[in-house]
C-alpha cells in the first residue's frame, strides 16, 4: 500500500493496520475463513485473535503504513510513522478490535439471534 504522507490517515488504511496485524502468522487467512463457519463468542474470538496477534509486533516501511500490535488488550496502532504504543492512542483496542473481526471476517456471535437467523441459526 503506497502512502502519501501529506494524505489524511482513511478508515482503508486503518482496516490494512488490522489485517497486517491478525493475519501476520502463516496460515491466518484459511484460519480466520474456518472461524466464519461458526458462531464464535467474544470470549472464542478473543483468544482467537491473541493467537493470531501474539506478543508483540509491527511493520511498515518507507512506501506503506506503520503499524504495531500487542496482543495483550488487543491493540492495533498505525499511521504515517511508526507508532509508540507508549505515547499512542490505539486504532483498535479489546472490543473494538472484537468487533472490527466480526465485521471483516464475517463472524457471527452466537448471542445474537437475529444473525444466527440470517446464517440458519444453530
Amino acid at each position: 500500500m503506497a502512502i502519501d504522507p501529506d494524505q489524511p490517515f482513511t478508515p482503508e488504511h486503518a482496516e490494512y493496520c488490522f489485517r497486517r496485524a491478525v493475519c501476520s502468522m502463516a496460515g491466518a487467512k484459511e484460519r480466520w475463513a474456518a472461524r466464519a463457519e461458526r458462531p464464535m463468542s467474544d470470549a472464542e474470538l478473543a483468544e482467537a485473535l491473541r493467537y493470531e496477534i501474539g506478543e508483540f509486533g509491527g511493520g511498515g516501511g518507507p512506501d506503506t503504513v506503520d503499524y504495531a500490535y500487542q496482543k495483550s488488550g488487543l491493540k492495533i496502532w498505525g499511521g504515517w510513522k511508526w507508532p509508540n504504543p507508549h505515547t499512542t492512542k490505539p486504532l483498535f483496542q479489546g472490543t473494538a478490535t472484537i468487533a472490527e473481526t466480526r465485521r471483516l471476517f464475517g463472524i457471527c456471535n452466537p448471542s445474537d439471534d437475529r444473525q444466527l437467523t440470517l446464517f440458519g441459526g444453530m
